[in-house]
């Protein structure tokens, strides 16, 4: 059932894509500095400024699609508004963080800043202004 789901929403993607009309959206770009005390990076994200569903029929893919980690990135594009994915910049990239801050790893010195923040920024408390997502869409 869930490999048919997936499957209708990669074939609406591509129908879409293939349609007459095309929506873009405009993106700013927001650089910032972040500094470990092995080296400092400048990690660029882009920021949407018009949160818009590209998908005519996000709210079906909402309870399942939207919360799963490994369609993330698609279904900040397609149905961004739906999936509540707009302006999240900062967010858990690995399922279990929690569970591993359970077992010290946003505390640990073992781990650098920037392996945290890669794989647990949200949960690690590593998130700059409004825009931390703590919880999966």
């Amino acid at each position: 059932m869930h490999m048919l789901l997936i499957n209708s929403l990669l074939l609406a993607f591509t129908i879409e894509a293939i349609g007459a009309t095309t929506t873009t959206a405009s993106m700013t770009t927001v650089t910032v500095n972040s500094t470990t005390s092995n080296s400092t990076t400048s990690p660029t994200t882009a920021i949407d400024k018009k949160c818009e569903d590209v998908l005519k029929n996000c709210s079906k893919y909402l309870s399942t699609i939207c919360g799963n980690l490994a369609y993330r990135s698609l279904m900040k594009t397609k149905c961004a508004k739906t999936c509540k994915l707009c302006n999240v910049t900062c967010f858990d990239k690995a399922k279990k963080c929690s569970e591993w801050n359970s077992s010290g790893f946003c505390a640990s010195n073992f781990y650098s800043n920037e392996v945290k923040m890669k794989y647990c920024a949200a949960t690690c408390n590593l998130c700059e202004g409004d825009s931390k997502n703590t919880q999966k869409p």
